[in-house]
């Protein structure tokens, strides 16, 4: 049984590692952007996040210095980080100027990495369920469908095998009525 748990916790640390992206750090890094942090006079800095994520030195620059200089203001929006970043976004100073161009940009480029979703893999496994080679090539259409059907078998807790049709669908198995075209298709 001891075994049994070992290999069991093993293959369930391969299975995370294989599903993480391969660069943490930038995920580690990006607590950094935090309002807390963002706020305070002595911060952490931002060159080893803006590194790792290639950006062109003369830009690492702007966005130290408007880094530094965000605590000289009185900032409203400090509660939700998108709404802060899109106030720091929006600033003018008395010319019209955004002194602040590069730096909430940056920032909500970061709060908008996209990850690898478990909910995204999910939808992705049901439909490798299908067992057709050009699954690939189905309709939007025939992809929401076979979801829309996975979904509400799910939501009523029933197996394919177990749902029973109901009797006007039953006797509209293999007559014309089958092929009627939908409404919402009829003006093509």
């Amino acid at each position: 049984m001891r075994k049994i748990c070992i290999r069991f916790i093993t293959t369930l640390v391969d299975q995370i590692r294989h599903r993480l992206p391969y660069n943490t750090t930038v995920l580690q890094e990006k607590s950094v952007l935090s309002i807390e942090n963002a706020l305070c006079v002595v911060k952490e800095p931002l060159i080893p996040l803006m590194e790792a994520m290639a950006v062109p030195t003369e830009t690492i620059e702007k966005i130290k210095n408007q880094w530094s200089k965000n605590t000289l203001l009185n900032w409203k929006q400090i509660s939700p980080t998108q709404s802060f970043w899109c106030e720091v976004h929006s600033y003018k100073d008395a010319c019209g100027e955004n002194l602040f161009a590069e730096l909430p940009r940056f920032a909500m480029s970061m709060l908008m990495l996209q990850y690898s979703s478990a909910e995204v893999e999910s939808t992705f496994s049901q439909l490798n369920i299908v067992e057709s080679k050009p699954w690939n090539k189905l309709k939007p259409e025939t992809t929401n469908a076979i979801l829309v059907v996975r979904s509400g078998l799910k939501r009523h807790q029933k197996r394919c095998f177990e749902y029973e049709l109901p009797a006007a669908v039953v006797s509209a198995i293999w007559t014309s009525a089958t092929y009627v075209q939908p409404s919402y298709l009829s003006g093509l």
